[in-house]
């Protein structure tokens, strides 16, 4: 298996489009065109860790944090993301981030928290949606062909709302045109006018299947020129976005629920706003650097909200807002490496997908 048809494969389930617009997710070193021999997952690209990879046979690195955030003025051993950047090339190992894409996707890393942590998956929702991220994609194609149209469309993705897929709406009409000189029409005769009964077949689907979508009619649809109208829907996707939030089946003593995470999620001292609900039932999330959530979480009603990084005046904001656990940026997002082995062991293929044996934290505390 070529890399590029893994990484294909790993974009399906969090697409590039989803990243913020600050970020770098994505290929950032090597050639997609050779051969895989195995996958190493990480937190951090770092130089332990491409050592690792070579030791493993691994010539993809996937990790959750770029490499490479700022350009390059120079390959030397000055820096450690040179050096990372040197033994990469040197070692023809290709790096991959998964970044913010993985933060924003509804199979991502908030919701794997919000799952292990037992918020029922009925009240899950993105703490701030992502607008604008889907397209009305209205194709007129002759009544007869619609069914085919229809498939090619559910077999690329479209029509795929929540638990349900080829959803899509139809309407009967006419459609007229004449075909110019040098045209080969399907239908009609060059230089007249002709009217077919046509179907207009409409789908919502994801700004990043749009152009697979547009490909798979095109491959079934009888015309020369087939017509289509691509719409931009502004509605808020509530599975996709920054932060998750949801409910416990029942309140809890926010010491209980607390402790209950340190059974499975790798924690440093939590430091706590002054708190506000002694239980809490409706519990917010964001992995990483996410205190810029605080005033949506409170807004959409939460007992509490948790993140990995937060500033000293947040602590006092969050007095008049909800209570504030910031339990640091590496623990919460160090399940990455499961998350993304989860979707790589669904494709089928001879290699082997290793998390890195060591999860480093460049962050040390003094006790």
């Amino acid at each position: 298996m070529k890399i590029e048809d893994l990484l294909r494969h790993l974009e399906g389930a969090f697409p590039l489009s989803l990243q913020d617009s600050f970020d770098h997710s994505g290929l950032q070193v090597g050639d997609v065109r050779r051969e895989l021999t195995g996958i190493l997952l990480g937190v951090d690209v770092t130089e332990d860790l491409l050592r690792e990879a070579v030791q493993r046979g691994a010539n993809l690195v996937v990790t959750h944090h770029p490499l490479l955030f700022h350009p390059l003025k120079g390959i030397t051993p000055r820096t450690y993301v040179e050096r990372c950047t040197a033994f990469a090339v040197k070692h023809d190992l290709v790096l991959y981030a998964v970044h913010t894409n993985l933060d924003n996707a509804p199979r991502g890393l908030n919701r794997y928290w919000a799952e292990k942590a037992g918020l029922l998956p009925g009240t899950l929702r993105a703490i701030r949606p992502i607008s604008g991220y889907h397209y009305k994609l209205q194709v007129f194609v002759p009544t007869a062909y619609a069914g085919k149209v229809r498939e090619a469309l559910r077999q690329a993705g479209a029509g795929r709302q929540g638990d349900y897929e080829g959803c899509s709406f139809s309407a009967d009409g006419v459609g007229r045109f004449a075909a110019l000189p040098g045209a080969n029409p399907f239908v009609g005769q060059v230089g007249e006018w002709h009217e077919e009964a046509e179907e207009m077949v409409s789908v919502l689907l994801p700004k990043h299947l749009l152009s697979s979508a547009l490909g798979a009619v095109r491959r079934v649809h009888p015309y020369e020129e087939p017509a289509f109208e691509v719409i931009p829907v502004l509605h808020d996707d509530p599975a996709t976005g920054a932060g998750i939030i949801g409910e416990l089946r029942e309140a809890v003593p926010l010491e209980t629920f607390l402790k209950g995470l340190k059974s499975w999620q790798t924690t440093s001292p939590i430091a706590l706003s002054p708190v506000l609900h002694d239980e809490v039932k409706r519990i917010a999330y964001c992995g990483g650097a996410g205190a810029f959530l605080l005033e949506d979480a409170a807004r959409l009603g939460a007992d509490l909200f948790i993140t990995g990084e937060a500033k000293y005046n947040d602590f006092h904001d969050a007095r008049d807002l909800t209570t504030l656990a910031v339990m640091g940026h590496f623990e919460t997002e160090w399940f990455a490496t499961e998350v993304l082995a989860e979707v790589l062991s669904e494709k089928k293929g001879n290699f082997a997908v290793h998390k890195a044996l060591e999860l480093m934290n460049p962050v040390r505390y003094y006790i």
